[in-house]
């Protein structure tokens, strides 16, 4: 064969391949970034959804209001004895606004410590106080910041808001002290300074001891990991990869994890990134509508794949892996403290017919949520609550957080934006 020949046919062969390649990039690249816009503009940017069972998020949201706010009062209740302290329920509603950032806080008055709750309202931004158990919470702050996403808290006064700017759609992220009121009538401030990155998702150092940022960045040429201090000055960048749609939680001291964004059909996975030297570690990968939440401190995580309309959980200790007996997102899960492996989670009485987790996180659809304890070296999994514990009450689990004293799971309903606490 004439050597020309065979050059121009080995140049055609890479030309088609790469080429290939490129779309598969490109297709990639977009369903990662529809994915990403979903779950970033959830409550800002998608309309109120009408019909359908558990589908009609306007439904539920007035059936809620109507039925059960009755039976979840946050004013203070006397109790027999003539106190307005009422013992802690196992489970609980922290207020009646939609809120964000729920945190625990151990106050000393008098000699006697008392564990208070703080959290922002989404609405305003004020950050409110209320004790646990329930009680009227106390505003600390009065500093207007509507449309709030997210907060996040470095320690007892310090926090990380991300809110809507004035369009409704882009999101800022704002990094501020509360200031004391200068008098006990008065109402403190919320006082710092605006990130000036396009910022994506914040995780604060889980620790609280050093505050610090480690965030995701975007531009042009993609997402970037960057660690800062707890103000976000001295930013660091340590990650960076072409595609938008990462998702991040802060694990250890020196450990975050990032994972791409969840759709079923598009085969995604999971790594940790070490904070001292910028490596990454491949957790989990090549599974459909992956997501995983990973133990703090053991060789263990749970995850969960939606495949042909199927969701399924798993768990994997070292190098064995278990399915479970029950089906939800590993994201309406938290791992207990310590080494026992136990996990927390959130799972639907149904799933309804639809692209699952994308209808989920685009807000047509939400769930019916019940809670359960899973033995993760065993396998098995059992009902936490009972009816009688929760009232009845139809929560759609999102963001759940163990506090720092391993004793509560705070989270939030997601049909209502309300604040709820399950005592373990």
């Amino acid at each position: 064969m004439n050597k020309n020949l065979i050059q121009w046919v080995g140049i055609t062969l890479l030309v088609a391949i790469a080429s290939g390649l490129l779309g598969w990039f490109i297709f990639i690249s977009k369903k990662q970034g529809e994915v990403d816009m979903t779950i970033e503009g959830r409550g800002f940017t998608t309309g109120i959804p009408t019909g359908g069972e558990v589908g009609s998020m306007r439904e539920n949201f007035v059936t809620f209001f109507t039925d059960s706010f009755s039976d979840y009062r946050t004013d203070e209740e006397t109790s027999a004895n003539g106190t307005s302290t009422p013992e802690e329920p196992r489970f609980w509603q922290v207020s009646q606004i939609p809120g964000t950032g729920l945190a625990s806080l151990v106050k000393i008055a008098s000699g006697t410590p008392s564990t208070v709750l703080r959290f922002v309202e989404r609405p305003s931004g004020n950050v409110f106080e209320v004790p646990a158990g329930g009680g009227s919470p106390h505003r600390l702050t009065n500093t207007l910041i509507p449309r709030v996403y997210e907060a996040l808290w470095l320690d007892a006064d310090s926090l990380v808001i991300r809110h809507a700017d004035d369009d409704g759609i882009t999101m800022l992220t704002f990094v501020a002290d509360m200031q004391s009121a200068s008098s006990s009538e008065g109402v403190g401030e919320l006082v710092g300074a605006y990130l000036e990155d396009d910022v994506r998702a914040v995780a604060t150092h889980p620790a609280g001891k050093e505050p610090a940022l480690f965030y995701l960045a975007t531009n042009a040429q993609g997402t970037f990991g960057i660690l800062s201090k707890g103000n976000g000055t001295d930013p660091k960048r340590l990650w960076g990869s072409p595609l938008r749609g990462w998702r991040l939680s802060w694990l250890t001291d020196a450990t975050v994890v990032l994972s791409q964004n969840a759709a079923q059909g598009l085969a995604g996975s999971a790594y940790t990134l070490s904070l001292k030297d910028g490596s990454l570690s491949l957790l989990a990968g090549n599974e459909s509508g992956l997501i995983v939440t990973k133990h703090p401190t053991e060789n263990a995580f749970a995850y969960s794949t939606s495949v042909r309309g199927k969701t399924r959980l798993f768990v994997r200790i070292g190098s064995e892996t278990t399915e479970l007996p029950i089906a939800t997102f590993a994201e309406k899960c938290v791992w207990g403290a310590g080494a026992k492996l136990l996990l927390y989670c959130a799972v639907p009485d149904s799933f309804p017919d639809v692209d699952l987790p994308d209808a989920w996180y685009r807000g047509e659809t939400s769930f019916n949520d019940r809670w359960y304890v899973v033995n993760a070296a065993a396998g098995s999994a059992e009902e936490m609550l009972g009816r009688q514990e929760t009232k009845g009450a139809r929560v759609d689990v999102i963001d759940p957080v163990l506090d720092t004293g391993g004793e509560r799971i705070f989270f939030t309903d997601g049909k209502t934006g309300t604040l709820w606490v399950v005592r373990i």
